[in-house]
């Protein structure tokens, strides 16, 4: 029998709804070992209002799902609402995407409030800079008003189901592990009560490292961790890759300030590795040294916490990975935190360690040529550049000077190339000849590149090959 609710009691329900969710965020007390996990009503109304200003970050192919389809289809009417079009300026003036989306909205009291829960001006430590007080305030505002005038609470009641099964599988994962403790016990810091991971329905592919630090000097870590794979019911889809991303993220709050605090001696020698792989930290869009030096550190650092996590074998897995995401500087940060880990006496915290992570980097020329030896060649690719005439089942070839990993691919083409698989792609059983057959249009000059970001085809210890280009024309 289905139950029908008086406008009474619909009004009751969202209300008490409502007050649950204008509590403090950060009120909650602390699991000591486990990061408990909450969908933040802040973050997704303020992603939910760059989604609907046209920012591609929060409207991800990979974030499509009955959740998102709910959000298109209820605040449609409010596309043209003040604090939709203030995001127009904010991306054109101040470059407000990514990461600066959400760095506002962990910082804000609620959702409905347009209140911070710190000072904002001047810039609290840790904010991210394309924000100015005068910005930050302005757009609380209108977040505030567009939840009112949206009756954002309504929408929230009509998620509450899904919200909850988030929850509840998200936490499942994060208890198989005690990453909380793991992580304090790594930097010797602790991580402030009332933290908590987030899952973001919009983010899709992003992950966000969030933190704020709050009048009582609490260092409240709420790592965001995007949601890309669905459940066929429309839940969100777990597994340990997602566990690792909160443990990545969590440890931004802790080692970019080391990072910072070093920046003159880690700088230059990240600005070496960042020129050296370029296309591959575009593409993944770190654009320039100072954010691949915090990645640096970061993953180096995930890799050690996650061998105490889940043993041996899923550190090197993990330090393998970074290695093929261009990261060389890994097993050098690594061996220098094998060192950290064997004297916390004398180190006790990670704060304390910088100088050794600053020495173990002090000769990043190097280190970079020690790396360059294990990156593997091609010895020939067929067809050769510029071949013409060809027939349009075109045969590839790549003969590379050492064993790949027989698992890993990256042949790709230029611009919106249409073609079928003839043949799927697969090493030969030395795992030195990788091979496909594939069916293009006739009469049409294709531009072909292998690992056109920087990773894709590698070595089984995560080398990619450079790089490479060539042009071929089938025939009329």
């Amino acid at each position: 029998m289905t139950q029908v609710l008086s406008p009474l009691s619909v009004l009751i329900r969202a209300t008490l709804l409502a007050l649950a969710l204008l509590a403090s965020p950060y009120a909650s007390a602390a699991d000591p070992i486990h990061f408990p996990v909450r969908v933040d009503p802040r973050v997704e109304l303020v992603m939910t209002i760059f989604r609907l200003a046209g920012a591609d970050e929060f409207a991800m192919e990979n974030s499509v799902s009955p959740y998102s389809k709910a959000i298109d289809a209820y605040f449609a009417p409010h596309k043209d609402h003040p604090a939709v079009k203030a995001v127009a300026t904010l991306r054109s003036e101040r470059s407000i995407s990514f990461n600066a989306v959400p760095d506002l909205a962990v910082r804000l009291k609620d959702y409905s409030s347009g209140e911070f829960l710190v000072p904002i001006d001047p810039l609290p430590v840790g904010m991210d800079k394309r924000w100015t007080p005068d910005a930050a305030r302005s757009f609380a505002s209108l977040v505030r008003d567009f939840a009112r005038d949206t009756n954002y609470v309504a929408f929230l009641e009509q998620q509450k189901s899904l919200f909850e099964k988030t929850e509840a599988a998200f936490a499942k994962l994060m208890a198989l592990h005690p990453f909380r403790q793991l992580i304090e016990d790594f930097f010797g810091e602790r991580i402030g009560a009332g933290s908590y991971a987030i899952p973001g329905l919009l983010a899709g592919g992003g992950n966000y490292g969030m933190s704020v630090t709050l009048p009582d000097g609490r260092l409240v870590v709420t790592p965001i961790i995007g949601i890309s794979a669905w459940e066929p019911d429309g839940t969100p889809k777990f597994d340990e890759g997602d566990a690792e991303i909160v443990v990545h993220e969590s440890c931004h709050p802790f080692a970019n300030p080391l990072v910072h605090l070093r920046a003159a001696d880690l700088i230059p020698s990240a600005a070496i590795l960042h020129a050296r792989h370029s296309r591959a930290f575009a593409a993944q869009a770190y654009g320039d040294a100072k954010t691949v030096m915090y990645e640096s550190l970061v993953r180096a650092c995930v890799v050690q916490i996650m061998k105490q996590a889940a043993g041996p074998e899923r550190g090197l897995q993990q330090r393998k990975q970074e290695i093929g995401r261009a990261f060389w500087f890994t097993p050098a940060l690594c061996a220098a935190l094998e060192r950290y880990e064997a004297n916390r006496t004398k180190y006790p915290t990670l704060r304390s360690f910088m100088p050794e992570i600053v020495a173990a980097l002090n000769n990043p020329k190097s280190i970079m040529a020690a790396e360059e030896a294990k990156v593997p060649k091609l010895l020939s690719i067929e067809p050769k550049d510029g071949s013409t005439d060809l027939p349009r089942e075109v045969e590839f070839r790549f003969v590379f000077d050492r064993p790949m990993n027989k698992a890993s691919r990256g042949l790709g083409f230029d611009g919106d190339v249409a073609f079928e698989r003839v043949v799927p792609g697969a090493f030969d059983d030395a795992g030195t000849t990788y091979r496909t057959v594939l069916r293009f249009p006739a009469g049409m000059t294709i531009q072909a590149l292998i690992n056109a970001n920087g990773v894709g085809l590698m070595t089984p210890d995560g080398y990619a090959v450079a790089t490479t280009e060539f042009i071929f024309t089938t025939a009329k």
